[in-house]
């Protein structure tokens, strides 16, 4: 089988702005082993969070499981998302995403959140959701080339479990069942708006 070129490392500028209406300039780059230093420093607070970046993401990534970017700001890890492809049946999805105009001869391409996590010490500032806005957007264009309905995500259904579905509720997710599965609550983000404002 032959061996696949190396992937060049492609990074992003991005600025975001806090609640205390200050901006950073955060740099958006391909988790790469140069990195793996860093990564064993940083921690969200969430051990299952944590334990991934440090002893599973750079093994997934060079497989070509899943990707994942780091956000940067002055050489310091923010916050990191992991995500990759799965799949998910139109007939799970509340009426509203059933109208979207797919047909469901099976289950349809959408890209999974594996992991989002930010700093533990950065948390509460609104870093989260400006960043959750680009990781929408940059899923959304890849949709536009490889195809895509949208964005599934499990949320962790611990002590903080109500917390993180409001959070990503505020930024258009919708839960797609109010009972736990495994301890997870599977959330669901359409492109159909996306792809209107594209197309339109």
């Amino acid at each position: 089988m032959p061996r696949l070129p190396p992937t060049p490392l492609v990074s992003y500028g991005y600025t975001i702005r806090t609640r205390d209406d200050k901006s950073h300039r955060i740099l958006i780059v391909e988790l790469h082993s140069e990195h793996l230093e860093q990564v064993k420093q940083f921690v969200s607070g969430v051990k299952e969070q944590d334990d991934y970046f440090r002893e599973k993401a750079w093994n997934e990534q060079k497989a070509g499981v899943n990707k994942t970017l780091l956000f940067f700001n002055k050489g310091v890890i923010w916050g990191y998302v992991t995500y990759g492809i799965s799949r998910i049946r139109v007939h799970n999805l509340p009426a509203y995403f059933q109208q979207l105009g797919i047909n469901d001869y099976g289950p349809e391409p959408v890209f999974l959140i594996a992991q989002y996590a930010i700093s533990e010490s950065l948390q509460g500032q609104g870093i989260g959701s400006e960043l959750l806005e680009f990781v929408k957007t940059h899923l959304m264009h890849l949709a536009l080339e490889l195809g895509g309905i949208g964005i599934s995500l499990f949320c962790i259904m611990d002590n903080e479990g109500e917390k993180r579905v409001s959070f990503y509720e505020k930024a258009g997710f919708y839960a797609l069942s109010k009972k736990p599965v495994d301890g997870r609550v599977q959330m669901f983000y359409a492109f159909d708006r996306a792809y209107s404002d594209v197309y339109s």
